[in-house]
């Protein structure tokens, strides 16, 4: 048996055309069909072979084809189970140039996959096309299929040896074996590939698995193993269809929606057995009621056949369009034993291009809620503005809007790798080097699955290369390229002329202007088109399909076809014309078939005119429904001047009407406009919180997009996302407005403003100060990794590498002229560098790669000596020495020197960590290093090891005393150029002369991969964190650090100093954003026996606790020096001790009892909880007037009132917890479940209940409350700031973890000790907007309104 070699791939061998062969007997005349798998190998069924006797096979579909002999290599006759019936041929000689040998793939799960075939029954000697629906298999293991129409060819004897095309796999899947037509029975049979793999073994070697990528075709449900980047979305999609009946799936073309719907919701809702689900496109019938009908009726009547449903169809239109859509759907429910109906429409912008929008989209909105429907619609961005127009359909959109955007290179990332196969995998930098082609473009999803599909498709040995991704063109190139080609090699010259025409007319021209696809009908197309599309649907730029009432149609595969293929987007703007024109006569044409062919429906005057000159010019693409309206309307055209002023007197009369609903028509008006702005801004706010939440570099444009939400429609929900994403940059200066993903920053060390950012495919120089781009350079290569790059101390040469597909290279740009020198390796550089650094003079280089130090004189430009690397070195760890001669490198436990000029070792010094430490971290002497960081001027290093930091003299090869101040593991500071300044990732800045923690910025720690870089004067920070390249003026802030332990909070009354408690130790803190200054720290004496006893007044310097003698008493920071007072009492072993808000009484709590206490005349007042009340929530009113005590265990919340000289008892109708009364007295809020509620005190009611997981202030007005809320990340808790009255939020602010929060006097700031600081956030969105202005520096551009703010004019979003 030969063996087969696996076909090389081409753009076009995945068509079946070029793999077809028809078998000849003896006779000469065609007795069946076969395929080449490999060379000069064809695959037939046996039978068909037994007949012909003499096997002599054409390639019938290729110019040229001569008849070729064949000898029958392998032959598996049929058996009596029905099995065997392969025959294999070798041919006598090679097959025509053109023959490409079929691409085959084996699949499972086939049933409902579209499928083609092409055979020569019935003496058909050129043979026929057959199309046909895949179902399952049967015992003895064929695959049945079925026609999948009552017109066109059915698969019959002659079709014997066909290849089995599966439309969705875009490969044979089996081979046509047998067929049964008897009546309206329309069945054949094929053997499966794993069928035909089992019996050849040798076929085994040329199929695959399917293709894991979809081209340019949408996931379906079948598709969900397969579907990633999307988890989070799918989740968000879940919960709403949970909580809402109406979810509108809104983004821009090619971000994914409907496979979002369908490869990632649709899987979970069919995994709940009281939910059915019906899909809907409008194109897909007549109109949007009929394809609304025709998704229905299946779940309507199961057992129907498909001509009974094709005859129930009008009927069921009829009964929609009455209005019974409830009663539908009741039936619906009942037969399937559901409790509810998703109703998916995909592509909702196709119900703007039937004439029965509004009604269809009434009706849908009808069934929503306790109609038993929960609707899900994909939506076009850039058809939003058009959706606002359905008054009824604004209104829903306005709170149900999902919004999806472009991944980012994370989640592209996922699309790219994890479909793919164990078995298979891609060359190193591949995957890398796409992420950098598919760049930030819009739409860009599509064009990257058909670019992977086509590398998939030229797979060598299970490995996707990087020339065959460069043969292919990248992703930018890949489907222009391919669609070229298709025109090119597969339509003749004499079908080119109908080949565009045909395309055109699967486009529409959209209501902005561009062009959109659209599904056409064969009577729409004419015979010679309709058979040109379906030789086209093998190449996958069209797909072929049925609609709602069995009509063949075709369509293009995606709209990223149209702006992907220059010659498609030329043929659809030159028609433009004419194309908007008959769309619109498409829509009338449908308007008097609907009537009747009422007379008032006809072209009249000027319309008419240009329709009888277009049938005149463009008769060939106007079809017979259209011509007839357009003689009909000639010869309607003669009406008399007596009609026509009737029809004007009629007119003045309506004119009169109009007037007077004018009033109500302005109102309405509005309404419309408002709820138009919400929907929009609903959207907006998706968008940005996509952008937001995800490692997309844009994060200017998501700052941008929360703004512009905030313009279109200020409401909670803008407020929140503007103010959340401000309140995350509070301690930014600005961000640096970089296109691509930044791998590596470092400033010059010669100018402060001047930072070299490495981006995708190239290398910036930015002015941070002026936010401008100062010097580019590309990188070139394949791809480039990003995190070598250095700066010459003279600061005029960057250094860096670039990794390219075969090896790296290290150049120097010296970026004032733009030169740019390759530096030389000696043999070929083949693994990456991922560390380079220049000698304190400037004279050499040092390269770190995987297998070892190479060393470069940048003055001779010469290579140097290879030093190598320690086995027991962790990454790439070494440091400049001073004399700018040697490195120092770490090894294990020790540091070792070499000599770069030489090559040699010199000395090895041990690293031991003071005993102090040790005992603190409980580690041996001795521990292995695993961070190793250097001044520029080779004279400190940081030495980072499992047990903390070292600060290490290189010059004498000894510690230097002192650890870093956060004695942090893993993290290695970066250096100043002047060497007097040190950064930790963390956010402190160290002055080296003696390790003094002089300022904290805070950064977020929860985000890993924060690449950090110091300007020479220690002046600038700039850090990439989730993103953009952040810049930090250290002069703009200088926050007060606080205990990562968070402490408590005081405000005093002069709403100017703030008292921090870390028990036993008080800060004082001299408020003067955005500087703070400490003023004071008192060391509090307390019981050294309950460490806990000690609470601070959240609105005044007053800390309540007790003393070494048991005694209670109040401590008044505010107050130089500290004072204090005792207060005696009855208590004999006190619990907890408490004040209230202003230190005016406090509380002492015994187990079963408190003792409410006035600090001013120490009058106490007993309160009794009883027993088997053992409270744990506890929080004292102001006054001492009401005690909240709340029992966990018993569930029991009681409200003392101690007014009266005695504690009455107040029992609360929910177990509370989180008790925070008011500075005012008025308000106390409890937290209850996943609410908050807010009770009035002078009334004895619930005044406000907010979803929330706890109080964290009041102001002290009384007007505001701070709400904490978990974040959707799940990273942080965030504080909502809203108004007590009308409970609208006023500010979302950012934070890390649950630390305290107090208003400042006047309310309008909010104090929050988090990150490491005291920060302030001044309220109020438009406060937010102001400094989001400040942080991006620009506005959006008219291009990013385009794609966001599609249908609304442009206006500016920054004042």
């Amino acid at each position: 048996m030969p063996e087969l070699a696996v076909p090389v791939a081409t753009p076009l061998a995945g068509g079946l055309e070029p793999a077809i062969v028809r078998v000849r007997g003896e006779d000469g005349s065609a007795v069946g069909a076969g395929f080449l798998v490999a060379g000069r190998t064809v695959l037939t069924c046996a039978h068909v072979v037994q007949r012909a006797g003499r096997a002599r096979v054409e390639f019938p579909l290729l110019p040229g084809s001569s008849t070729l002999d064949a000898e029958i290599t392998a032959l598996l006759p049929a058996l009596a189970d029905g099995t065997g019936d392969i025959a294999v041929l070798t041919l006598a000689e090679d097959p025509p140039p053109a023959a490409r040998p079929a691409r085959m793939a084996v699949e499972d799960e086939l049933w409902g996959h579209p499928c083609r075939l092409f055979g020569f029954s019935g003496g058909r000697e050129d043979g026929v096309w057959a199309a046909g629906i895949l179902r399952g298999r049967q015992a003895i293991g064929w695959v049945q299929l079925e026609s999948s129409g009552t017109t066109g060819y059915t698969v019959e004897p002659g079709f014997s040896g066909a290849p089995v095309w599966d439309d969705e796999l875009a490969a044979v899947v089996g081979m046509a074996v047998a067929a049964e037509v008897d009546g309206d029975l329309r069945a054949a049979y094929m053997i499966p590939t794993a069928l035909l793999t089992r019996a050849w073994t040798s076929l085994s070697d040329i199929t695959r698995p399917p293709c894991p990528y979809r081209g340019l075709a949408a996931f379906r449900e079948q598709d969900a193993a397969v579907f990633f980047g999307r988890e989070d979305r799918t989740a968000q999609l879940v919960q709403e269809i949970g909580r809402r009946s109406f979810v509108a799936v809104v983004g821009p073309s090619g971000t994914g929606k409907s496979s979002l719907v369908f490869s990632g919701l649709l899987p979970v809702v069919h995994q709940r057995p009281d939910w059915v689900t019906a899909t809907m496109r409008a194109a897909r019938a007549s109109s949007g009621v009929a394809a609304l009908a025709a998704a229905l009726l299946p779940l309507l009547e199961p057992d129907q056949t498909e001509t009974e449903r094709l005859a129930a169809l009008a009927r069921l239109t009829g009964v929609l369009r009455d209005g019974h859509l409830r009663d539908v759907v009741d039936r619906i429910l009942t037969r399937a034993g559901a409790r509810r109906l998703l109703l998916i429409v995909d592509q909702f912008e196709e119900v703007f291009g039937s004439a029965d929008a509004a009604e269809i989209t009434g009706i849908v909105l009808s069934g929503l809620g306790e109609g038993g429907v929960t609707a899900v619609i994909t939506l076009r961005a850039d058809f939003l503005g058009q959706a606002l127009q359905l008054p009824a359909l604004a209104e829903a959109l306005g709170e149900s809007v999902t919004a999806v955007g472009e991944m980012d290179r994370h989640r592209l990332r996922q699309v790219i790798e994890e479909p793919l196969p164990a078995c298979m995998a891609y060359e190193p930098g591949l995957v890398d080097r796409i992420l950098d082609d598919v760049g930030d473009e819009a739409g860009r999803l599509p064009l990257l699955e058909f670019a992977l599909t086509l590398l998939w498709e030229r797979q060598e040995n299970g490995r996707l290369t990087h020339a065959a991704y460069h043969e292919l063109g990248g992703v930018k190139g890949a489907l222009a390229r391919y669609a070229e080609q298709v025109y090119q090699e597969q339509v003749e010259p004499a079908d080119r002329e109908p080949f565009r025409r045909l395309l055109t007319q699967l486009v529409r021209p959209g209501e902005s202007g561009e062009p959109v696809r659209r599904v056409a009908r064969r009577a729409e197309l004419g015979e010679r088109r309709w058979q040109l599309g379906q030789r086209l649907a093998a190449t996958r730029l069209v797909t072929a399909g049925r609609d709602a009432l069995g009509s063949e149609t075709l369509e293009l595969v995606h709209e990223a076809l149209i702006d992907g293929w220059s010659r498609l987007r030329q043929w659809a703007d030159e028609d433009h014309a004419f194309r908007a024109w008959q769309e619109d006569v498409r829509k009338d044409v449908l308007e008097w078939q609907k009537l009747d062919r009422d007379v008032g429906t006809l072209l009249r005057g000027m319309p008419l005119a240009e329709a009888v000159r277009w049938l005149g010019e463009r008769d060939d693409d106007i079809g017979d429904a259209e011509r007839r309206y357009i003689v009909a309307s000639k010869v309607y055209q003669g009406r008399s001047v007596r009609r026509l002023r009737a029809i004007v007197a009629a007119l003045t009369v309506l004119g009169l009407v109009a007037a007077g609903l004018g009033v109500i028509a302005l109102e309405q008006g509005r309404d419309k406009a408002r709820q138009a702005n919400k929907s929009q801004a609903r959207y907006l706010v998706g968008q940005a919180e996509e952008i937001s939440g995800s490692a997309d570099t844009r994060k200017d444009l998501g700052l941008l997009l929360a703004a512009a939400a905030y313009r279109f429609f200020p409401n909670d929900e803008t407020t929140g996302n503007l103010t959340f994403a401000a309140s995350r940059y509070r301690f930014v200066s600005h961000l640096l407005p970089v296109e691509a993903s930044a791998g590596a920053i470092v400033f010059s060390p010669s100018d402060p403003h001047l930072l070299a950012v490495s981006g995708a495919n190239r290398i910036e120089l930015w002015d941070v100060e002026r936010r401008t781009l100062v010097h580019a350079v590309p990188v070139v290569g394949y791809a480039y990794g990003g995190s070598a790059m250095d700066f010459a101390p003279a600061g005029d040469v960057v250094a860096f590498a670039e990794t390219g597909q075969r090896e790296t290279r290290v150049k120097l740009w010296r970026h004032a002229t733009g030169d740019l020198v390759l530096l030389p390796t000696g043999k070929k550089l083949t693994e990456s560098v991922s560390e380079l650094r220049f000698s304190p003079d400037g004279r050499r280089l040092v390269a770190c790669t995987e297998n070892g130090y190479l060393s470069w004189s940048v003055d001779r430009l010469a290579k140097g000596v290879t030093i190598p690397r320690p086995a027991a070195e962790q990454g790439c760890q070494f440091a400049w020495n001073s004399d700018s001669a040697t490195i120092t490198v770490a090894d294990g436990t020790d540091l070792v020197t070499w000599d770069v000029s030489t090559g040699q070792r010199q000395n090895l010094v041990k690293v031991s960590l003071p005993a102090d430490e040790l005992r603190m971290f409980g580690l041996d002497r001795k521990e292995t290093i695993t961070g190793l960081a250097g001044t520029r001027d080779g004279r400190v290093a940081a030495v980072q090891s499992r047990g903390g930091m070292v600060w290490w003299d290189l010059e004498r090869r000894a510690p230097r005393p002192g650890f870093s101040p956060e004695r942090s593991v893993g993290e290695l500071p970066v250096f100043s150029a002047d060497n007097r300044w040190a950064f930790f990732e963390s956010g402190a800045v160290v002055r080296l002369s003696d390790r003094a923690r002089v300022r904290t910025v805070p950064t977020d720690s929860s985000s890993s991969g924060k690449t950090v870089a110091l300007s020479g004067d220690g002046s600038t920070v700039a850090f990439v964190q989730d993103g953009p390249v952040q810049i930090v003026h250290l002069g703009d802030f200088d926050p007060v650090p606080v205990p990562e332990s968070q402490p408590s909070l005081g405000l005093w009354a002069d709403g100017r100093h703030v008292t921090l408690l870390e028990r036993p130790v008080a800060t004082t803190v001299t408020l003067d954003p955005p500087r703070s200054e400490v003023s004071t720290r008192i060391e509090i004496s307390r019981d050294p026996a309950d460490p806990q006893d000690m609470a601070l007044s959240d609105g005044a310097g007053m800390i309540a606790g007790v003393d070494p003698a048991h005694q209670v008493r109040l401590w008044n920071t505010e107050t130089r020096p500290t004072t204090s007072r005792a207060f005696p009492g009855p208590w004999r072993r006190l619990r907890t001790v408490m004040s209230d808000h202003a230190g005016t009484s406090l509380v002492a709590i015994e187990e079963s009892r408190a003792y409410v206490v006035n600090t001013a005349t120490g009058a106490i007042v007993p309160v009794p909880f009883g027993d088997g009340f053992f409270p744990a929530e506890l929080a004292l009113g102001p006054g001492g007037r009401y005690l909240f005590a709340g029992d966990a265990d018993s569930h029991r919340s009681v409200l003392w009132d101690t007014s009266s000289g005695t504690a009455t008892a107040v029992p609360l109708p929910y177990s509370a917890g989180n008790p925070v009364f008011s500075p005012d007295g008025r308000w106390l809020g409890l937290t209850t479940g996943n609410d908050v509620v807010v009770r009035d005190l002078t009334t004895g009611t619930e005044f406000r209940r907010f979803h929330s997981i706890g109080v964290a202030a009041f102001d002290r007005q009384g007007a505001r409350i701070a709400l904490e809320m978990q974040t959707t990340d799940q990273r942080g808790v965030a504080i909502e700031v809203r108004d007590l009255g009308s409970g609208h939020l006023i500010h979302k602010i950012y934070r890390l973890n649950s630390s305290p929060v107090m208003f400042t006097a006047d309310g309008a700031r909010v104090i929050v000790a988090d990150g490491g600081v005291l920060a302030d956030h001044l309220l109020g969105a438009e406060v937010a907007l102001r400094r989001v202005c400040e942080l991006v520096g620009r506005d959006l551009t008219r291009d990013e309104w385009q794609t966001y703010a599609s249908g609304f004019p442009y206006r500016r979003i920054c004042p």
